[in-house]
């Protein structure tokens, strides 16, 4: 279940970065790494998940004015990440 919560927010996610204006390409750049990550880490298992949560977490406090929505979108794969124990 987590992991299906997971992938429907980056599916969002994507959707939320089409609509960045063209010229906040580091803050698409950023998310779209992010998004790589995500779905890497949810191909296999492993301490790389730690990482990941921070940099997330990281990223949800730099674009929390700028970005509320994709800050929603990536609270809630950190939630759901948390959920399954990692």
């Amino acid at each position: 279940m987590p992991e299906r919560t997971i992938r429907k927010a980056v599916e969002e996610l994507r959707a939320e970065i089409s609509k960045l204006p063209e010229q906040d390409s580091e803050a698409r750049e950023r998310l779209e790494k992010l998004i790589l990550e995500v779905e890497t880490g949810l191909e296999s298992e492993g301490d790389e998940y730690e990482s990941l949560i921070e940099e997330l977490n990281g990223t949800v406090e730099k674009f929390e004015v700028e970005h509320p929505v994709a800050t929603t979108l990536l609270s809630r794969i950190v939630q759901a990440l948390s959920n399954m124990g990692i």
